[in-house]
């Protein structure tokens, strides 16, 4: 039996949504001096991921503009409207060698969703330009905060109410379109990820070091190019 068009689309649809949930993986590099070379704090540039959210809206205010003699009907806020546009967070990392074998990164990460602000959340492992994998020794994580709440774009009058015959005249009750509505908060937390082993990690001749971080709906890299 052929399946119907409609559990075609939800098919297609939630393949869809599930792709749009994993995306691609976030990549940030930087071109750095190899930490080891950088006395006395030995610590790398930082790597800044920028991104954005579709649900964070932010409101900028709303543009005035001069009344037009030749345009009365076509000035102000009507025609102007509220600057609206989707804010930029980070996705960071930055790390400090505290010797060959023993590395200190600080990651903070953003979104919507808790879980995924956490890096003790993700998969993470370190890699060298020839493939040496190291796993995280401990994490310490703190706990998400709120960096940012965008506005609630309901109508707050909806009507549920008339009562007639008042004292008062006519009276309106109104309410907001949704009592529950989300403000579409934005979550931030960093946690120390911290690497130490019982051979190098970081010499003087390495290349390249890439920390990874893999969630079932995110995945990122951060990677520093060593110039010699």
């Amino acid at each position: 039996m052929k399946p119907h068009r409609a559990q075609v689309g939800w098919a297609l649809w939630a393949s869809a949504l599930a792709f749009s949930c994993a995306g691609p993986t976030l990549v940030g590099r930087a071109q750095d001096r190899n930490p080891l070379l950088k006395p006395p704090d030995q610590v790398s540039e930082g790597i800044a991921i920028p991104t954005k959210d579709a649900q964070i809206i932010a409101n900028a205010g709303q543009a005035v503009d001069t009344a037009d003699p030749a345009h009365p009907n076509t000035s102000g806020y009507a025609s102007t409207g509220a600057q609206y546009f989707h804010p930029t967070f980070h996705q960071s990392a930055i790390f400090q060698a505290r010797s060959v074998s023993h590395l200190i990164f600080l990651v903070e990460l953003s979104n919507r969703w808790s879980e995924l602000t956490h890096a003790e959340n993700y998969e993470v492992s370190l890699v060298d330009e020839q493939g040496h994998v190291f796993r995280p020794a401990e994490m310490r994580g703190e706990p998400a905060k709120r960096i940012f709440s965008s506005m609630v774009l309901g109508r707050s009058d909806v009507v549920h109410m008339i009562v007639l015959g008042t004292s008062a005249g006519t009276q309106v009750y109104t309410h907001g379109e949704d009592q529950n509505t989300d403000m579409k908060t934005m979550l931030g937390a960093r946690t120390i990820i911290e690497f130490l082993a019982d051979q190098p990690i970081l010499t003087p001749q390495t290349r390249e070091l890439k920390l990874r971080l893999k969630h079932r709906n995110r995945a990122l890299e951060f990677i520093w190019d060593f110039r010699q």
